[in-house]
């Protein structure tokens, strides 16, 4: 379960965030695709 939001949180991270903000975003986006 952890292995898939991660992966899946890079593909929504880099569109949206950028790469610099892939740390943040990459964690606020796998909470919400989790619930």
């Amino acid at each position: 379960s952890d292995v898939v939001p991660d992966q899946a949180a890079l593909a929504y991270d880099l569109p949206d965030v950028e790469p610099h903000h892939h740390l943040r975003g990459h964690q606020a986006v796998p909470q919400r695709v989790l619930k």
